[in-house]
């Protein structure tokens, strides 16, 4: 049997960074021994705050951070981070790695790109995943999907999309991978969570970086009596200038990942435009509003967690009457959750690792 390859992890954005970290752990938990990991970041976001400390906060050891100059264009970016990449595994790696990638974000796609011309394998974890047609995520995913040796599934629904694509070989349907690492933490106990009247607002797509959203967004909070934690992205700074002396919105720093446990345990509600933090607010059993006209996870749509809206004032209040009609409902269960998929997802890697699978489901 040829030797085991190594593993080669590409991340780049929070979300990617939490589920390395994931994996990263389950393997440890579930492999009898350890392949050689190496996890890379290509660091889509630019500041400290939203990519270095909360690689810190995770703990995750990562061998090799690409730099990119500030606001750089998404097409230098991928053809930077491409060649970063090829001079990584010529420098540091002995063999052809398999290329590990999550979800459908830019550096899922620059790792794919380069494991199929590096003549890699590639893994493609949260596969299947489809949400909005027109965003430029979703036709990512589906590339990525078309050429993938291993595709993991969080739901029956991505598997059922990627039958539908006539794509469906070689997948396994795994949950969400990074739900068993958050039950594994000590901070996760969603039994001492004491829900108060403050919403948890973030957003940081190109659609919402507005005055007219922002505003808002503002004006539906607080005539609902509620108060509000806005966690700030660089984009958004001078949309928030004029709000930031009402004494009932706390805007903070971009946060790190324990601190963001800590306040999604605690806030009403989330309003958002982010796929990764409404996939863990319902970890915490929080209800989401998506500030995305169409998108988000049609899972939780489906199970009555999440809905969209729109940015008009009407849209977001409509929103808040939702989920005040919501809130004396339990959420009973993740919808992510798949009883030993973690561990059949390992056991997939593994088999590609030593070069001796040819079917995984």
């Amino acid at each position: 049997m040829l030797n085991k390859r190594d593993l080669l992890i590409i991340t780049g954005v929070r979300p990617q960074y939490i589920k390395a970290k994931a994996l990263v752990d389950a393997f440890a938990r579930y492999s009898m021994s350890l392949p050689n990991i190496h996890v890379l970041n290509i660091a889509q976001h630019y500041t400290k705050d939203i990519s270095t400390n909360i690689i810190e906060d995770l703990q995750l050891k990562v061998n090799c951070s690409l730099t990119h100059d500030h606001n750089v264009s998404p097409n230098t970016m991928i053809s930077e981070s491409l060649i970063g990449i090829e001079k990584y595994v010529k420098n540091k790696i002995n063999n052809v790695p398999v290329f590990l990638v999550f979800g459908d974000a830019n550096p899922a796609l620059v790792g794919c790109i380069a494991g199929i011309k590096m003549g890699g394998d590639v893994i493609h974890v949260e596969a299947g995943s489809r949400r909005d047609k027109l965003e430029q995520e979703d036709l990512n995913s589906r590339m990525i999907d078309s050429v993938a040796d291993l595709k993991l599934c969080v739901s029956y629904s991505a598997y059922y999309n990627l039958i539908k694509e006539g794509n469906a070989d070689n997948t396994i349907i795994t949950g969400d991978m990074a739900y068993e690492y958050y039950k594994n933490r000590q901070d996760f106990n969603v039994e001492d969570m004491v829900s108060s009247e403050s919403v948890l607002v973030t957003l940081h797509r190109p659609q919402n970086m507005n005055q007219e959203c922002v505003d808002n967004i503002v004006v539906a909070i607080l005539k609902n009596d509620f108060k509000a934690i806005w966690i700030t992205h660089p984009r958004i700074e001078k949309y928030i200038v004029k709000h930031r002396v009402n004494k009932y919105i706390d805007f903070l720093s971009p946060q790190s990942f324990t601190n963001i446990i800590s306040l999604l345990k605690r806030c009403a509600f989330l309003i958002t435009d982010s796929g990764g933090l409404s996939r863990e607010a319902h970890y915490f059993k929080k209800y989401v509003l998506m500030r995305r006209d169409l998108g988000g996870w049609p899972e939780l749509k489906s199970k009555g967690c999440m809905i969209n809206i729109g940015k008009s004032y009407s849209d977001i209040n409509k929103g808040i009457e939702w989920y005040k009609v919501k809130r004396d409902e339990y959420i009973d269960e993740n919808v992510f959750y798949r009883k030993n998929g973690v561990s059949k997802g390992i056991n997939a890697i593994n088999s590609i690792l030593n070069n001796n699978c040819d079917k995984y489901i």
